[in-house]
């Protein structure tokens, strides 16, 4: 049985593929919405399920009232105004991204019989975060001598992704913190630059990149 893992919203294929204004918004409206799914799937529980591992929540203006699951995504349409949308501001937006989730896995459960309280729970935890997507990578790791320790902090919101260096004292108190990359909103574009920490000494640590092929060095006076 498949585990359950994955949310997303989708705006539909409209017109033309040379429409480059709508593969535009379609594309801005995809990244912007990660934040919100992905901190709802960070919060989901483990389910299983009996042939989804993903949901896509089709944003469309006339809905069509089935549910349909191909190659183990289900996909459900919801009545959604990409205008209205783009008018919002911030933290209007993350409402809506998660309002419209919600919307979508509720008539998913109506017709799957899945348990909903698992699904509430991520939608409670998105609203108790404030719809903040934030996150230490991983573990802190601690120089050879421990006296120091250095952390990713990873930041995920509408428009951008960034990960800092924090470097800390063994008491907790913060030595410096160094912006690594900003990037575009979405996995693709930036989890193949989320590597590892690696102490080379006690004073100096450096950040690999997943291909180790390139990094980041901080000395520690």
């Amino acid at each position: 049985m498949p585990i359950l893992k994955e949310f997303d919203l989708a705006l539909p294929i409209i017109g033309p593929l040379s429409d480059e204004m709508w593969k535009e918004k379609r594309m801005n409206f995809s990244n912007e919405v990660r934040c919100i799914c992905a901190l709802y799937e960070r919060l989901f529980p483990t389910y299983k399920t009996d042939c989804s591992w993903k949901v896509l929540v089709r944003c469309v203006e006339k809905p069509i009232d089935q549910i349909k699951t191909v190659a183990g995504v289900t996909e459900v349409q919801i009545s959604f105004n990409i205008n209205t949308y783009n008018s919002l501001k911030p933290e209007d937006k993350k409402a809506m991204v998660l309002s419209v989730l919600q919307q979508g896995i509720e008539r998913v459960i109506e017709v799957k019989g899945w348990k909903k309280e698992f699904f509430l729970r991520a939608y409670n935890g998105v609203i108790d975060a404030h719809y903040t997507n934030q996150w230490i990578m991983k573990k802190p790791k601690s120089s050879p001598n421990r006296q120091w320790k250095a952390y990713i902090y990873c930041e995920h919101d509408l428009t951008v992704f960034q990960a800092t260096l924090y470097i800390e004292n063994k008491n907790g108190e913060l030595y410096s913190k160094t912006l690594l990359f900003r990037e575009a909103p979405d996995e693709f574009a930036f989890a193949q630059r989320l590597g590892e920490i690696k102490w080379v000494s006690n004073h100096e640590v450096i950040f690999y990149n997943q291909r180790k092929d390139h990094f980041w060095k901080m000395n520690i006076e």
